[in-house]
């Protein structure tokens, strides 16, 4: 299997669990993911083989990632053998459909490059403005920007393509709060 990521080829060999990437960039393979991470450790590029999706039309799906693990677009590749490129808001929308954040988010917690908080703990003034992932005590998850409020009861959460200003979520209700390391 071949993929292209950002103009680089990366020969995969699955059957037998090889990967072989471009430069000094590696391929993991991560809850159903194939992700490129580069000599700093930061993922570059994530892909993912016969995504679920509702319309099922979808062989291969590539997603770029910028330095600060924002979407900047991708691939499709569709099972009729056709594919095109993807904008930044249409990869985003499939990368959170096959729940790519999840994945994303996961593999830098194994790889201890996440701070973490528990429910209860009060949130340092210096993560606003940085990405976070909140997990609710029903282990829902909402990844964004930490944006400071006045109230230390609530947590308010920048969610890209949320209109109206932060989501605000009761902190009594948050399992634990993460932001990345770098």
């Amino acid at each position: 299997m071949n993929m292209l990521c950002r103009g680089k080829a990366i020969i995969m060999i699955t059957t037998i669990g090889l990967s072989i990437a471009a430069a000094d960039d590696a391929v993991e393979v991560f809850e159903g993911w194939h992700m490129q991470i580069d000599g700093q450790g930061m993922v570059t590029c994530m892909v993912i083989d016969n995504p679920r999706t509702p319309m099922a039309f979808e062989r291969r799906l590539i997603v770029n990632l910028a330095s600060d693990q924002t979407v900047t677009g991708g691939r499709l590749f569709s099972a009729d053998g056709t594919q095109r490129g993807m904008k930044m808001q249409e990869a985003r929308t499939y990368w959170v459909l096959c729940d790519g954040p999840h994945a994303l988010w996961d593999y830098y917690e194994q790889e201890d490059r996440l701070l973490t908080l528990s429910g209860g703990e009060q949130i340092p003034g210096g993560w606003a403005g940085r990405k976070v992932r909140f997990v609710s005590k029903t282990n829902a998850e909402v990844y964004g920007v930490l944006v400071p409020l006045t109230r230390p009861d609530q947590v308010g959460i920048k969610i890209e393509g949320a209109c109206c200003g932060p989501v605000v979520f009761a902190a009594a209700g948050m399992s634990k709060l993460q932001t990345m390391k770098f």
